[in-house]
């Protein structure tokens, strides 16, 4: 079967269109909300501390709530979990559309601090349902940077559709729309049919998590796949916060601008989505990662000393195909964890990417509030990041040929 068919035999699979589709609404309603709120926040204080603080309400939540939401996702439905927070968002947008204006910075982050608590819950489910639906951890890498894929083009859509709303409607107006879209996802999400893989569990909260710390030690390479990953998402989240400061100040741009350089950011992930799985059949998996961790770093550089908006798009597609190796280690991590907890795994290690990028906020803030670096500087900060990747992979690597070997031989 060649690398064409792998990816359509997917789609041969009722329930994997429904979570493709519910994820691709999801993303496109976080496109629009983070355009129109990053350029509504900017229009009330113009200054990457504003920006700081909304991302990390959004994702503060994760590292907070990530020994609990990650335990709720192994011990109940995934597909109940993803329909409850679908169906939570669609009544936050409502509440918001019908009783707030969102007037204030206050009001924004206070309702971002609240889609980022439904995300901490759903993440984690998302994943594990993606296995429950394949059924099959041979096609899991597909089906992953598949589900990038849908989630990069609905974040494409719905930036350039909040860029297109914008000077058209008022914000409550585009609030109602992403309410609409809402309704839409929770529709794809009720269809979804799965089957668990792994009978029904009745351990307590403290004896799951020491479930969960004794298998990673026995597989001492996941704790570096797990760590790469973290890193990984600390990168991808961080990169978007820079680009509206980066647009408006550095390259002095409009709104059709950072709309622009967003959807190329995100048209990039999308052909490496495609690209970087053929790559790593052909080349192998932490040979592909390591390829585009050397790529990103060079380009980050390249962006931190460009001023000029055509190249800042060049740059900002090639970092985009390079960040899409997330996909190989993600799976490296799925493939090699038991399904029964890879909930509390995910929840952990997305907790300490919240942290991660937390503690690269507060950074953000204080040095902006004291030093006022200039916001293409703060990508020199990534290409360290990418650069500070390649341990943990390395060393995870050289445990899990170690692994394989052993195994082999037993």
């Amino acid at each position: 079967m060649n690398y064409l068919q792998k990816r359509a035999v997917l789609f041969r699979n009722f329930s994997f269109n429904c979570i493709i589709s519910a994820s691709f609404i999801s993303a496109m309603v976080t496109g629009i909300a983070y355009v129109v709120l990053s350029w509504h926040i900017l229009s009330i204080n113009n200054s990457i501390t504003s920006m700081v603080i909304f991302m990390t309400t959004w994702w503060l939540p994760q590292p907070l709530l990530a020994p609990i939401t990650g335990y709720i996702a192994d011990k109940y439905s995934k597909k109940h979990i993803i329909v409850i927070c679908n169906i939570a968002r669609a009544i936050l947008l409502l509440t918001t559309f019908l009783f707030f204006g969102l007037d204030t910075i206050f009001q924004v982050f206070v309702f971002t601090l609240i889609w980022g608590v439904f995300y901490s819950l759903f993440f984690p489910a998302n994943l594990i349902l993606m296995r429950e639906i394949i059924n099959d951890d041979d096609q899991l890498l597909y089906a992953n940077s598949t589900m990038d894929t849908a989630i990069e083009i609905g974040m494409i859509t719905g930036m350039a559709t909040g860029g297109a709303l914008l000077p058209l409607f008022e914000l409550s107006t585009i609030i109602f729309i992403m309410f609409a879209l809402s309704a839409m996802a929770i529709i794809a999400s009720v269809l979804i049919k799965s089957i668990p893989r792994y009978p029904e569990r009745h351990e307590s909260f403290i004896e799951g998590w020491r479930e969960v710390f004794r298998y990673l030690n026995q597989k001492k390479f996941l704790w570096y796949f797990f760590g790469s990953q973290v890193i990984f998402t600390a990168i991808f989240m961080t990169a978007p916060a820079l680009i509206a400061p980066y647009v408006k100040n550095t390259l002095e741009g409009n709104t059709f601008e950072f709309g622009m350089v967003e959807i190329v950011f995100s048209a990039g992930f999308i052909i490496g989505c495609i690209l970087i799985p053929l790559l790593s059949d052909v080349y192998g998996e932490v040979k592909t990662i390591v390829f585009s961790l050397l790529t990103s770093i060079v380009f980050f550089c390249l962006l931190a000393s460009n001023y000029t908006f055509v190249y800042a798009l060049g740059i900002f597609l090639i970092i985009g195909i390079a960040l899409a190796s997330w996909a190989i280690v993600v799976t490296l991590a799925q493939r090699n964890t038991e399904i029964h907890l890879q909930g509390k795994a995910e929840g952990m290690f997305n907790g300490l990417s919240g942290l991660l990028v937390f503690a690269i906020y507060m950074s953000l803030y204080f040095i902006d509030t004291h030093a006022h670096w200039a916001t293409e500087n703060w990508f020199y900060l990534l290409a360290g990041l990418a650069l500070l990747n390649l341990i943990p992979l390395l060393i995870g690597n050289h445990y899990y040929q170690q692994y394989k070997k052993f195994t082999r031989q037993a």
